[in-house]
């Protein structure tokens, strides 16, 4: 689809619907083969994005996907005057990466409860 199509996706969606479908894609890889199926996720990612480009400009309507673009306009300020005000995003271990021994004590524990 070309970008200058009237039924193309604002370039901030754009970028994010590539960024999750690839991170959906070899998440899904890495849960179902492991190692080997991260990789062949992340191959599959571009035809994933591209689905779902197609789905969404034939789902919504301009208006809609004007909607999605101001709402996420909207919610990136925000959360930039957050991050530019030196505020703290979440108090919560969410954001944390988890190290591979962080990995296997949280399984350990799942097999002792």
């Amino acid at each position: 689809m070309a970008k200058n199509d009237r039924n193309s996706l604002p370039g901030s969606i754009d970028a994010g619907l590539e960024v999750a479908a690839t991170a959906a894609a070899t998440a899904g890889g890495l849960l179902i083969a492991g190692p080997l199926g991260a990789v062949g996720g992340a191959a599959a990612a571009p035809a994933l994005t591209a689905g779902l480009r197609e789905v969404i400009s034939r789902v919504l309507s301009r208006r809609e996907r004007e909607r999605v673009h101001t709402a996420a306009n909207y919610a990136v300020s925000a959360l930039r005057e957050q991050l530019d005000a030196d505020e703290q995003i979440r108090s919560d271990s969410f954001l944390k990466l988890m190290t591979a021994a962080d990995l296997r004590q949280k399984r350990s524990l799942r097999g002792c409860s």
